[in-house]
């Protein structure tokens, strides 16, 4: 139960982040990456690494079958998201749309995935 409180707080936070990256806001959180090497790229990988283990925590895992394979989810979710989020950055000044960075969320959002399954298999 907490795990799913811990994730649904996680994404909210995340959510929160985001709005103030499109509203121009000046967070300290954002000094602080930019002033890391490869900040952004690694907090778009780390972001979204989790956002995708606290989806897969929060809908136990679920697999969809598509075309005859099974597909986590959350990877099938969680990688819409990131897609979306990236490239409506077209459309808001402030912001910048970046091929890597889609390319740095959408492996953080893979890694997840196979974590999270990783992690079921070995419970098995």
């Amino acid at each position: 139960m907490w795990t799913r409180a811990l994730s649904i707080s996680f994404i909210g936070f995340i959510v929160w982040v985001i709005s103030a990256a499109n509203n121009g806001a000046e967070l300290m959180l954002f000094k602080f990456v930019a002033a890391i090497p490869f900040g952004d790229k690694i907090g778009h990988f780390l972001i979204f690494l989790l956002i995708t283990i606290c989806t897969n925590i929060g809908i136990n895992a679920k697999q969809v079958f598509i075309y005859g394979k099974h597909y986590s989810l959350a990877f099938l979710l969680i990688g819409l998201l990131a897609t979306s989020e990236e490239f409506s950055q077209i459309f808001i000044a402030s912001r910048s749309f970046d091929w890597i960075d889609l390319t740095a969320s959408l492996g953080g959002v893979w890694c997840g995935a196979k974590l999270k399954s990783a992690q079921k298999q070995e419970n098995l």
